[in-house]
C-alpha cells in the first residue's frame, strides 16, 4: 500500500467543513508525535493508519489558513 500524499504523487484534497476552503496538509499524525518522530524508522501503526474492510487510510494533519483549526484527514492508500 501507498499513500500519494507521502510519497508526492498527489496533493493534498479536502476542504474545510466550516467554510469550505482547501484544507493545508501539515504531514502525517505519526510525524507529529514526538520530537525526533520525524527522523526515526517508518513503522506502520495504529496512529499512522486507519483500516477498514476495503482500504487503508493514511493519517494526515491538515490545517484550514481561514478558520485557524487542525483537522485529521484520512488518506485512501493506493495499491
Amino acid at each position: 500500500m501507498l499513500c500519494p500524499v507521502c510519497n508526492g504523487l498527489q496533493p493534498l484534497f479536502a476542504q474545510c467543513e466550516n467554510c469550505h476552503e482547501p484544507l493545508s496538509d501539515l504531514g502525517r499524525i505519526a510525524d507529529w508525535t514526538g520530537p525526533y518522530a520525524p527522523y526515526e524508522p517508518w513503522e506502520a501503526s495504529e496512529q499512522q493508519y486507519e483500516q477498514t474492510a476495503e482500504t487503508t487510510h493514511c493519517k494526515h494533519i491538515a490545517f484550514c489558513l481561514n478558520c485557524e483549526r487542525t483537522v485529521d484527514v484520512g488518506i485512501t492508500e493506493w495499491m
